[in-house]
């Protein structure tokens, strides 16, 4: 499951939210920033006391690198389209993290965090949910297990 998130004039935007996934999904970050000019970001998503992924993965992070897409973004838009891209190649900054098997059920609150790369300035920061289940209700008195 891909969980996008997208800082965007000071504000934080995550979807889905708050993110359900099954115990056993591959789970990563899509994380996004088109209007940040500031040449390299940082970003932390950072799973406190109990990761849902194991020990090794309680902290993952991703640098993103400036594209000025201003100058280019009409023509690039078109083009993009021409060739079935996805217009999301021209965000400013993108980056993914990678996928980890939600391994643990249980209801995670992650903090998200955005820094400049070259100065640690702290640009922002975010505490959604992922819920990780075994099973969902289908009825009052039955559930699908995974």
């Amino acid at each position: 499951m891909d969980i996008t998130v997208t800082f965007i004039n000071g504000r934080w935007e995550t979807d889905p939210s708050p993110a359900i996934v099954a115990v056993g999904t591959r789970v990563r970050w899509i994380l996004r920033a088109p209007e940040l000019e500031a040449r390299s970001l940082f970003w932390k998503v950072h799973f406190g006391d109990r990761p849902p992924f194991g020990e090794n993965y309680r902290t993952l992070e991703v640098r993103t690198q400036f594209t000025d897409v201003r100058r280019r973004r009409a023509m690039d838009q078109e083009i993009l389209r021409s060739l079935g891209l996805s217009e999301e190649l021209g965000v400013a900054h993108r980056g993914v993290t990678q996928s980890h098997a939600a391994e643990k059920p249980g209801d995670y609150k992650y903090d998200l965090e955005l820094r400049n790369a070259a100065t640690g300035e702290k640009i922002g920061d975010d505490d959604p949910w992922l819920f990780v289940v075994r099973g969902v209700p289908i009825h009052p008195s039955d559930f699908i297990v995974f």
